[in-house]
């Protein structure tokens, strides 16, 4: 398991200055895919999710082939978390039992746990302006954020 600080683009090191005057090394070439097409086995839910933010990377050039794994991973998991939040919202997060105890959905626990998954997804692809910087992505407002878009379903 990796260790320490997570490294930082040539983008980002020249941007602070390079005090240490250290070679930076060289940025490295994204291949950009040839299809986008989504695999055939997403749900229709996390296809929404994939149509919504494969163009989108694309177009910040931070989308490369080897990818488009962790991409559909990250379309399944938030396709999930909304799913579970659809459920909560029409059922609640308690039930009652048979024997007439409240207990907590086991719904809450999906919903929370594949959000999770998703958000450390989501930062190996620049989702957030925090990682965006450590990715030395190009300069893109807030307002552009593709996860934004989710709930427009």
């Amino acid at each position: 398991m990796a260790r320490g600080r997570k490294p930082k683009s040539v983008a980002v090191k020249m941007a602070a200055g390079n005090p240490g005057c250290r070679k930076l090394g060289e940025e490295p070439e994204v291949a950009a895919p040839r299809s986008l097409d989504p695999p055939v086995d997403l749900r229709p839910r996390a296809r929404a999710v994939w149509d919504r933010i494969t163009g989108r990377l694309r177009d910040w050039g931070m989308l490369d082939e080897a990818d488009l794994h962790l991409l559909a991973g990250f379309a399944n998991q938030m396709a999930r978390h909304l799913e579970a939040e659809e459920y909560l919202a029409e059922n609640g997060p308690v039930y009652e039992t048979s024997t007439g105890y409240q207990r907590e959905s086991p719904y809450v626990k999906i919903s929370l746990q594949a959000l999770n998954s998703a958000r450390l997804l989501a930062t190996n692809f620049g989702f957030d302006p925090t990682s965006r910087a450590r990715l030395g992505a190009i300069n893109v407002s807030d307002d552009d954020d593709p996860l934004d878009r989710l709930d427009d379903d």
